[in-house]
């Protein structure tokens, strides 16, 4: 038992006067060899179109569109404002400047997920201390959903990047309060945004979490800045949507079928699949927008007159958000998906919640977790799985490893000061 709190104790300490720089480089050795060893093993090399179902192929089929006729849509005549750009606007950028290279595409992807490892580390320990950074940033360097993102061209790895450096440009700027930090937080909402719906939405949450609080989530001032420059980046997007619609949509026009298929007659634990079901039918001749609001109408109503259900349903959604076993219908991706979720994940799960609940009265972590209380909420109204939790995973394993090595810590305080006044 000595030897095991010797070795604890000299690990944490090892880990604690690491400098910045090494642990950067491990963190990335680490996530550079698990990532590409997924992709060449078990994810069909670097130079494979990635086969990744109908999110994909819409991505594909809208990045070619781009490079050929500089449209964004599924035709060259047929300009959308159906799903957000972001995603295929910068694999276009990435074929463009390395002449169709799915190598260099891939490896874009693996760079970006890197980022975020290298990212959580320093939020860590900004937040707690290096070891706990440290901790989290290998979980997230190690994590199989992440290796598995980086073998995709789905939107996740890009979103998630700009997420997390939003979120180190605020904490940043609590200790330095140089504006350029909120250009760079808003930047990165605003082309989150643009990735995904939540990204901009989740600027405007910001806003409100800092007049509720009076400024203790984020100070009021702060959150307007950001807020302003986020409007800023997506209102070009949402003039051409007028342009194309005559409406006004400020990013995409998926919302309304987003929350018919979690809120349906036959949601069962998820959504029903494929889109193709008689289910998600639509009377003919209708225009974009109107396929929206038709949708969206549809699962008001459907909510309204059945609110015990829709309430049922948002449990099972949540509980499917931080499932530690995820289930997936494709039998080629179902073995990696239950190891994403079984490790590390499932094996920090029980930290994981002992470090929110920890962490709940501490206003340095407030902005974190607002992050993870509105994720949450999303899920709760439109569905939940492991692929929805990959955004607030780098603050989960934060969290986890905090909780962790405090405890860890007062165990080595109390076994080598026997006067120590800790409780366990």
């Amino acid at each position: 038992m000595k030897i095991i709190v010797w070795f604890a104790k000299r690990l944490l300490d090892t880990v604690d006067r690491l400098t910045t720089t090494p642990a950067i480089v491990v963190i990335v050795l680490l996530s550079i060899s698990v990532k590409l060893s997924y992709i060449l093993i078990l994810g069909g090399g670097l130079g494979t179109f990635p086969n990744e179902g109908s999110d994909v192929w819409f991505i594909s089929r809208a990045t070619q569109n781009i490079l050929q006729h500089g449209v964004y849509g599924m035709e060259a005549d047929q300009p959308t404002a159906g799903a957000p750009p972001g995603q295929a606007v910068f694999l276009a950028i990435l074929f463009t400047i390395s002449n169709n290279s799915l190598v260099f595409a891939k490896l874009a992807h693996l760079a970006l997920l890197t980022l975020v490892a290298v990212l959580v580390y320093l939020m860590g320990r900004e937040l707690f201390s290096p070891s706990v950074g440290f901790g989290a940033g290998v979980l997230i360097a190690i994590d199989p959903a992440y290796a598995y993102l980086s073998g995709t061209f789905l939107s996740e790895p890009l979103y998630i990047c700009l997420m997390t450096l939003a979120f180190y440009s605020l904490i940043r700027h609590r200790s330095n309060k140089n504006l350029v930090w909120l250009m760079i937080a808003g930047l990165c909402f605003g082309h989150a945004g643009l990735t995904r719906n939540e990204g901009w939405l989740f600027a405007i949450v910001l806003v409100f979490s800092a007049m509720i609080t009076r400024g203790r989530v984020i100070a009021i001032r702060t959150s307007l800045v950001v807020l302003a420059v986020t409007v800023v980046v997506i209102a070009p997007w949402t003039y051409r949507n007028f342009r194309v619609t005559d409406k006004f949509v400020p990013v995409s026009l998926n919302g309304g079928l987003t929350l018919w298929s979690g809120n349906n007659p036959e949601f069962r634990y998820r959504q029903p699949m494929p889109m193709s079901l008689p289910i998600y039918a639509t009377p003919p001749g209708l225009s974009g927008a109107e396929v929206d609001q038709y949708y969206r109408q549809k699962a008001i109503d459907w909510i309204t007159d059945h609110p015990v259900r829709f309430a049922f349903n948002g449990l099972v959604k949540v509980a499917a958000l931080y499932n530690f076993d995820p289930y997936s219908s494709r039998p080629e991706v179902s073995g990696i998906f239950r190891l994403a979720g079984l490790f590390p994940y499932g094996i920090m799960l029980p930290f994981i919640f002992l470090g929110l609940f920890e962490q709940l009265r501490n206003p340095d972590l407030w902005l974190i977790l607002t992050y993870i209380i509105w994720t949450t909420l999303l899920a709760a109204v439109f569905f939940g799985d492991s692929r929805v939790r990959t955004p607030i995973q780098p603050y989960l394993y934060m969290l986890g490893s905090a909780w962790l090595v405090n405890r860890l810590r007062r165990v080595l305080d109390i076994e080598y000061n026997p006067t120590s006044t800790y409780q366990i």
